[in-house]
């Protein structure tokens, strides 16, 4: 069965029992990583598109040489900035320049803000000064990013899982071949 459509690369996924949503990473072209929201995935009536590759936040490989080849491209697709002009589903959040992004876990107990929504968003790629090799904490009002956080890791963070018995998050270290524990220290 498809849920939805006009995704480029995905990376991570986490599905929201308790509010029947959809939670996916993927990677943008040359920039343009996405964090997306699919609030309808059992919806067979309504069939989610994100976009690609009409829209997205990042451009074509090559960019900004117009060569004759690049041109063609963007002629079939323009990877325009805007997602709902064009009648997709904007992302919840754009990372341009890209940051190589992996996992997405929801995690509302790890830490407390309000009754909001808490995605944890794992990152890799190699220019930390960009957000790559860092969690991205993301906090949600009404599906919509209020607050953003990074935590650089100085490693390439692939894969997160919580622990809800010990109240930490491990995170899988690519770098290092290491597996990181994320702990509240009260």
């Amino acid at each position: 069965e498809l849920v939805s459509m006009g995704h480029r690369n995905p990376a991570g996924i986490f599905y929201d029992k308790e509010n029947k949503a959809l939670y996916s990473t993927e990677h943008g072209p040359q920039g343009g990583d996405e964090v997306n929201l699919n609030l309808n995935p059992n919806s067979s009536e309504t069939i989610e598109n994100f976009g690609w590759a009409i829209s997205s936040g990042g451009e074509h490989y090559g960019w900004p040489d117009l060569n004759e080849g690049i041109k063609k491209i963007y002629d079939f697709a323009p990877l325009n900035k805007s997602h709902s002009d064009f009648g997709f589903i904007e992302p919840l959040q754009n990372y341009t320049p890209s940051i190589a992004i992996s996992e997405i876990i929801k995690e509302n107990n790890f830490l407390k803000f309000d009754n909001k929504d808490v995605l944890f968003v794992a990152s890799m790629g190699n220019d930390i000064e960009e957000g790559d090799n860092s969690l991205h904490i993301l906090i949600l009002e009404e599906n919509k990013v209020e607050k953003k956080y990074i935590l650089p890791i100085g490693e390439r963070v692939r894969d997160l899982v919580y622990i809800s018995k010990n109240n930490l998050i491990l995170l899988f270290l690519e770098s290092s071949g290491s597996i990181g524990v994320l702990n509240l220290i009260e």
